[in-house]
């Protein structure tokens, strides 16, 4: 089996990797879990784990100075950095040391099996007798290189008066496929068949192709009609869909690290326009950065009054109410265009506080996994369509006690009704104030159980009153009218028309022939 190690400094983060994550099924054992890197330097040179698990900022030394250390110690473990910064710098230096993936928190469990079973792929590789480095590896090394470092330099290798642009690929997979990133490299170098050979290679979680064309313009045109091809034959060949992200074009390589970084920045929009997008360069613009402290951004956040009021919605089981304001919400999300790790823990922390409000019979655990799965969302459109459900969810222990209690409502305003219709005052507002509701809710209520306004219902239970007043001889029109709250005899008789078809008079005149 594998050894695993987990370092964080959060007890939570601990418990959850363990407690998520299947190890028994991925061949794959708990070695041993710290809080600090240097209670971790203490035991890694005895454990010597295979794969560790590691946060980057903690007390004291950092995950990146730790790994820096087990390098120089000799300790090979292949290393998973889990990070609550989206730091561009954080990644890099990562990379360099030689991490296998760098996970931002909140963190998607699927993407930790998935970086899990990369690492013990590079694990079995490494085993194996090593090749011979190939001139195309050296081509990447030192692509890679020329992608990752501000100042790097290009050596007689990539021409620089050639013009240059990265096109970075997002693979939509599953977890497993392990496999995918090293599938779709390949897939690049048999299919990119270019006059200047392109430089295919893997980075983290994206396959980057460096194009090159002596034509400025030409190589803008012709990067938008590969990135169509690549997703064809990602779809044909491998049944996969992909993003593909096309920078700037630049003249020589001295720009590739910014062209790089331009293309991660472009990817990221694909949480808004969905997967199989094509996004170029200098099309959109940039993404917030959630670090930034703008006071805009949080009105996109369901705290206070909104978190309230769709918390109030689903208790009342307002399904409408709650759609709009859900809709109102992700609208200002995709205004704001803040990133996807920031709405996915608002979500997350909305959906929480929302189930502690449920019914006590509620299933707690069950919400949690249900916030759990929006971490794995790769679009807008998908986290609210997952909210929605959640809300529904939420709503129906609510609706099946509301049922209830609205029945003891309407019976109340149908008492209301037949003790007061004779008083030409009766109104909506004073059924509210009777049962102490607002008027608002209750006349949604009537409406919804009853098919009819207060208004209406109240002037129908009116006229059939009057109809059996109108049937005693002798009984004039405008006394009936007074009797049942209805003191203008020119208006009863308009209304008492409008629901029989005949005026008072007629009406009753058929009885007196009988």
């Amino acid at each position: 089996m594998y050894k695993v190690g987990i370092l964080d400094d959060q007890p939570f983060v601990r418990e959850g990797l363990r407690a998520i994550i299947d190890w028994q099924s991925l061949d794959c054992e708990l070695a041993g879990e710290w809080e600090t890197a240097v209670a971790a330097v203490r035991e890694m040179e005895r454990i010597r784990p295979d794969i560790l698990i590691s946060d980057i900022v903690m007390p004291g030394m950092d995950g990146l100075a730790l790994m820096d250390m087990l390098n120089r110690m000799g300790v090979r473990s292949k290393v998973i950095f889990l990070s609550a910064h989206r730091n561009f710098e954080y990644a890099q230096r990562a990379i360099e040391l030689g991490a296998v993936e760098y996970l931002v928190k909140p963190t998607d469990p699927n993407a930790v099996v998935r970086a899990v079973l990369k690492c013990i792929q590079r694990i079995e590789a490494e085993r194996r007798e090593p090749a011979p480095r190939a001139p195309e590896q050296e081509a990447e090394l030192e692509m890679l290189s020329l992608l990752l470092h501000k100042n790097a330099s290009g050596s007689s290798r990539f021409d620089p008066r050639l013009h240059y642009a990265v096109m970075a690929l997002k693979l939509e997979r599953t977890p497993q496929d392990a496999g995918a990133l090293e599938q779709s490299v390949e897939l690049l170098r048999r299919k990119l068949k270019l006059e200047i050979a392109p430089v295919c290679l893997s980075i983290m979680d994206k396959v980057i192709a460096v194009v090159a064309l002596a034509d400025e313009e030409a190589l803008r045109r012709q990067a938008i009609e590969w990135a169509e091809e690549m997703q064809f034959w990602h779809r044909q060949l491998l049944d996969m869909s992909v993003s593909v992200a096309i920078s700037t074009v630049c003249r020589g390589t001295e720009r590739l690290h910014r062209q790089y970084a331009e293309t991660l920045q472009l990817l990221e929009k694909t949480f808004y326009y969905g997967n199989e997008s094509i996004l170029t360069a200098g099309e959109y613009e940039p993404l917030r950065e959630e670090a930034d402290g703008g006071g805009d951004k949080a009105q996109s956040r369901p705290e206070g009054d909104r978190a309230e009021r769709l918390l109030a919605a689903i208790r009342q089981a307002e399904e409408e109410k709650a759609a709009l304001m859900l809709d109102e919400w992700f609208e200002q999300f995709a205004r704001d265009r803040i990133g996807p790790y920031e709405i996915k823990f608002e979500v997350c922390k909305w959906i929480l506080h929302a189930a502690a409000f449920l019914p006590p019979e509620s299933d707690r655990e069950a919400w949690d996994k249900h916030a759990q799965s929006v971490l794995a969302m790769d679009s807008l459109a998908e986290i609210k369509e997952r909210v929605r459900q959640i809300a529904m969810l939420m709503m129906e222990p609510f609706r099946k006690g509301l049922t209830s209690h609205h029945r003891q409502i309407i019976h109340q305003a149908e008492q209301f009704v037949q003790r007061n219709f004779r008083n030409p005052d009766t109104s909506l507002m004073a059924l509210a104030e009777h049962v102490h509701l607002s008027a608002n809710y209750v006349s949604r209520l009537i409406k919804r159980n009853v098919g009819k306004t207060f208004t209406e219902w109240l002037n129908e239970y009116r006229m059939e009153e009057a109809k059996k007043l109108l049937r005693i001889p002798h009984c004039k029109s405008y006394r009936v009218a007074e009797q049942v709250g209805i003191p203008d005899a020119r208006y009863f008789s308009q209304l008492f028309r409008k629901y029989t078809g005949m005026t008072p008079t007629e009406y009753k005149n058929q009885f007196r022939k009988v």
